[in-house]
């Protein structure tokens, strides 16, 4: 519950040895975390004062004073969820939350599907599309094939349209890799569609229109995938389209490194300085799409505010 979870963030686990920590219940890295920064020392880090600006907030001033923690997990365990919710957004002064759900994991698609669980209008939905950025096309049709769909790009592109209708989210969003590099180049994701690489076909290359449409069969017209698609051949042929038809921007948070120290888990990512070019070259590729783009690192902002000058 909040509490707990608000006590065993990533965050705070960075200041304790990771060793045997995860091996713990979240009850009981609650308690170490608290015993080591708010008991035997001061909670003056940044982390640790979000804590304590959330607790004088909801009153707990008094036990957050006598450090008492069975007083706090009392309080919280006789609040009601839903009211609990709505106290906090009040006093936090917004409307609602986004929040992200990714549909190529199965264990966050079992809450939305086969039937969609009733949520507080307070949380609105942004549908994560990691895979399909990071290049990972393995994960992708795993899902495809659990949820009935080809592993195709049309299969793909249909998928990720029936998760549209039953999120409804705001934006289609993702993190990209520390590596992320994208292609200048218009026509490389085209010409990598597996009807030419796997066609026995010879092309005869002095013919006009070799290189371009009359190279593809049929009707393909390059929309479908390689033999093995990387990040940008899935955005091109997946994940653009998606969202061109649905109107739906894309948010992309640059600047992760994942996975830096694999023994912190999740809190095991670090941060690099990205290059803003990449971004660049998407806004000139794809006009019709509305990209919010974070940069984590605090080297990107000034450059990324000109950026965003740049573009409607």
């Amino acid at each position: 519950c909040g509490r707990i979870e608000l006590k065993s963030l990533r965050f705070l686990q960075l200041e304790l040895a990771p060793e045997e920590f995860f091996a713990l219940p979240k009850p009981n890295q609650a308690e170490l975390v608290w015993q080591a920064l708010f008991v035997d020392r001061a909670p003056i880090s940044e982390a640790t004062r979000g804590v304590v600006t959330v607790l004088v907030e909801l009153g707990l001033a008094d036990q957050l004073k006598a450090k008492n923690l069975i007083g706090i997990r009392e309080w919280f365990s006789q609040q009601d969820p839903v009211k609990h919710a709505e106290k906090v957004f009040a006093k936090a002064g917004i409307r609602y939350a986004v929040m992200t759900n990714i549909p190529f994991d199965a264990a966050e698609a079992a809450h939305w599907k086969p039937e969609k669980k009733e949520y507080s209008k307070r949380f609105r939905s942004a549908l994560r599309i990691d895979p399909l950025v990071k290049g990972d096309w393995e994960t992708v049709c795993v899902a495809l094939t659990a949820a009935g769909f080809p592993t195709t790009a049309e299969g793909a592109r249909s998928y990720l349209a029936d998760w549209v209708e039953t999120m409804k989210p705001e934006y289609l969003m993702a993190s990209t890799p520390h590596d992320f590099a994208f292609d200048d180049d218009p026509l490389a994701a085209f010409a990598a569609c597996s009807c030419i690489v796997s066609t026995s076909k010879k092309v005869d290359m002095s013919i006009p229109g070799a290189f371009g449409v009359k190279a593809h069969e049929g009707g393909c017209q390059g929309t479908e995938l390689s033999t093995s698609p990387d990040a940008i051949e899935l955005m091109e042929k997946i994940l653009i389209p998606v969202a061109e038809q649905h109107s739906l921007p894309i948010a992309i948070k640059i600047g992760a490194h994942r996975q830096l120290n694999p023994e912190l888990g999740q809190g095991g990512d670090g941060m690099v300085t990205a290059d803003i070019t990449d971004l660049a070259r998407m806004l000139k590729r794809y006009p019709k799409v509305k990209f919010l783009a974070t940069f984590l690192s605090k080297t990107n902002q000034h450059e990324a505010i000109v950026l965003a000058n740049k573009f409607r």
